[in-house]
């Protein structure tokens, strides 16, 4: 089998070499599509050409299919702005014309009830915001008294068979009312008469039967007791024993069949009078050479066939009390001449018997020649019988018949080949080690062609690292999946190992920034994203106090401890000159912004050179080429000091993640 696989495999390979030496251009078709392109995402398909080569290539986004705008009105809290919907996977498009939300100027003038009244409590009126609904906190709330339940009944009539039902529930909201549940008695029956009456006996009441001509129910009523045995005290009777009853004297009722016994035995039962011979009282099933027959007794006084007394008759074994020829041959050198028959005792029986007579011919054999012994057989003297119908050589039945010629050495494998190839084919000392599958090498014997694999451990043959070249460099390769970043999470290109077909391994490499939060400004200082709903919060006007009076407590978690540089008095933390240097340092003991966000605005089109230092020494530098922007300054890296230049004057803001 793996010799078939290697000649298959060197077979592919010359396929391979002759498509390539006549200059043979791939003409790719698509064949199936492996993974649907969305409207946002690209999808994946395979490509083949005529000659079986085939690929996988990406297939472009269909992209959105947006209908008609519509528009989102603007409420104190929240911006205005229209929008189209994609009618295949329902996203939205980005908003335009936006229209500012703004929370300073409530319009308390519309009077609108905050709370339904129910059955049972009382409702509220209250002024509210007639753009965003909120409550007046300072106006009057007018109380809307409760409307009381409303009950709605239903009757389930009662029939002469069946209970009636009253059910009633308030309209409203579901409760049950007083009468909920009640039950209505069953009507009386109208009765008739169903024949005459039954009269008494003495085991059972006398009673005339009625039936109800409404619902057809009938039952009986009693009209008399019952009568009770007449026993007969003046008559004494006797019953003869049975095969199985005792003999007893009884008295008898006059009126039914009922026997009064009297206590004690008059005659012991007769028991079953059988035997196993007498003809017209045994039933007869005869044995066969394979099945067991039986005799199934009758008694003799009563004629019950008494089953529990079944004798079985064990079956004869004698196969051929009838039988019949079925085959027959002439005496041979391997067996004596013989007729062969079936036994016909029994339908089902398959046994056959082989009668011979005389003896056997002898072999005549001649020799041949001396097989020598190999790895896998033993060595033998070959002889021939001429008197055998096959008496070729290496056909014969006596070929191999004479145990006294046999040589039953056998010699151990020759490994003396080395079948291991490398791509081209050509024989090498063995396979080396991939970072999933260990080295080994393939051995083959001389003398009876055996292949067996020799596998290295890990010891003898480390396995490579995954990702790491033979050289001891990097080999990671990037696949064609690239993540894009979001807001609350960096992009990537997933790289796979391939230093193994079958390897699965992958990282992660070629990490970009994440996107800005869309975020939407509340007058508070918060900034919400309407993406992920993280929310920061302004702590720039802190941070000008922190620097007038030192480390600056905030609240329980957060304390400030900055240092302003850059800055001509009277200082102004958000205000950057174009093309000077400014610079936020956190000084020793005071928890820094990291994973805040700085908001850079300008209406002179500036950009921004940011340098960040974070608290392992590492420094990086960042160009924003927006003159409005957010700059994220991550959360897994403790930052310590941060300057900002500005090619435009521009404000600045710094904010505090808050969750």
């Amino acid at each position: 089998m793996k010799k078939r696989v290697l000649l298959l495999v060197l077979a592919v390979l010359a396929l391979m070499f002759v498509l390539v030496s006549c200059g043979h251009k791939h003409d790719f078709k698509q064949s199936e599509v492996i993974t649907e392109a969305t409207c946002d995402a690209a999808g994946k398909a395979k490509f083949v050409c005529e000659c079986g080569e085939s690929e996988e290539r990406e297939i472009a986004a269909k992209g959105h299919t947006f209908g008609e705008e519509q528009v989102k009105e603007p409420t104190c809290w929240d911006d205005g702005y229209t929008y189209k919907v994609c009618s295949v996977c329902n996203a939205e498009s980005e908003p335009t014309n936006i229209v500012k939300a703004d929370s300073k100027y409530h319009k308390f003038d519309k009077l609108k009830v905050t709370k339904e009244p129910t059955c049972i409590s009382s409702g509220e009126k209250q002024m509210v915001c007639s753009v965003c609904n909120t409550p007046d906190p300072n106006g009057s709330i007018e109380l809307i008294a409760a409307l009381g339940h409303d009950y709605k009944k239903t009757e389930k009539q009662a029939t002469c068979s069946e209970e009636g039902l009253i059910t009633e529930i308030c309209n409203n909201c579901g409760a049950p009312g007083p009468d909920n549940n009640k039950v209505i008695e069953k009507l009386s029956h109208t009765k008739e008469a169903i024949g005459d009456e039954v009269p008494a006996t003495c085991n059972e009441a006398g009673y005339q039967s009625y039936r109800c001509t409404v619902c057809g129910t009938t039952w009986n009523v009693e009209t008399s007791p019952a009568l009770g045995h007449d026993i007969d005290t003046d008559n004494k009777l006797y019953q003869e024993p049975t095969c199985l009853l005792d003999g007893y004297n009884y008295y008898a009722c006059t009126r039914c069949d009922y026997r009064d016994r009297e206590i004690g035995i008059n005659g012991e039962a007769l028991g079953h009078d059988y035997d196993y011979v007498t003809e017209g009282f045994i039933i007869v099933v005869d044995a066969t050479c394979i099945t067991d027959g039986s005799i199934t007794p009758i008694c003799k006084r009563c004629n019950e066939i008494l089953t529990a007394e079944v004798k079985v008759v064990e079956a004869t074994g004698d196969h051929f009390t009838s039988d019949k020829a079925i085959d027959s041959k002439e005496a041979t050198c391997h067996e004596a001449a013989y007729v062969e028959y079936q036994c016909t005792a029994d339908d089902a029986c398959t046994a056959t018997e082989k009668r011979y007579s005389g003896e056997k011919l002898e072999h005549n054999l001649v020799f041949i020649k001396t097989v020598a012994p190999k790895c896998n057989a033993p060595g033998y003297d070959l002889y021939v019988c001429t008197l055998c119908e096959e008496n070729n050589t290496e056909t014969s039945k006596c070929t191999l018949g004479c145990v006294e010629h046999r040589n039953e050495k056998i010699v151990p494998h020759q490994p003396t080949i080395n079948k291991t190839k490398d791509a081209e084919g050509n024989p090498i000392e063995f396979v080396p080690a991939t970072c999933i599958k260990n080295a080994y090498t393939i051995w083959e014997c001389g003398d009876c062609s055996q292949e067996w694999i020799y596998t290295y451990t890990v010891e003898e043959k480390p396995l490579m690292q995954h990702g790491v070249g033979v050289d001891g460099n990097d080999c990671w390769q990037p696949t064609n999946t690239v993540v894009a970043p979001t807001c609350s999470a960096e992009g990537y290109t997933i790289y796979f190992c391939p230093n193994d077909d079958d390897c699965t391994e992958t990282t992660n490499k070629d990490f970009t920034r994440k996107t800005e939060h869309p975020f939407t400004e509340y007058i508070d200082g918060r900034l919400v994203c309407s993406a992920c709903n993280v929310t920061y919060r302004d702590i720039t006007t802190y941070i000008d106090k922190a620097v007038d009076s030192g480390e600056l407590e905030i609240d329980d978690n957060t304390k400030l401890d900055w240092e302003l540089k850059g800055y001509e008095n009277p200082k102004d933390p958000t205000a950057l000159v174009a093309n000077t240097a400014y610079v936020y340092e956190v000084k020793d003991g005071a928890l820094d912004i990291s994973g805040g966000i700085i908001k850079l605005s300008s209406e002179n089109e500036a950009t921004y050179t940011i340098v960040v230092e974070y608290g392992d020494g590492e420094t990086k530098t960042y160009n924003v080429d927006s003159a409005k922007a957010y700059f994220d300054l991550y959360e897994n890296s403790k930052v310590t000091k941060v300057t900002i230049t500005a090619t435009a004057d521009a404000t600045v803001s710094l904010y505090a993640y808050e969750g």
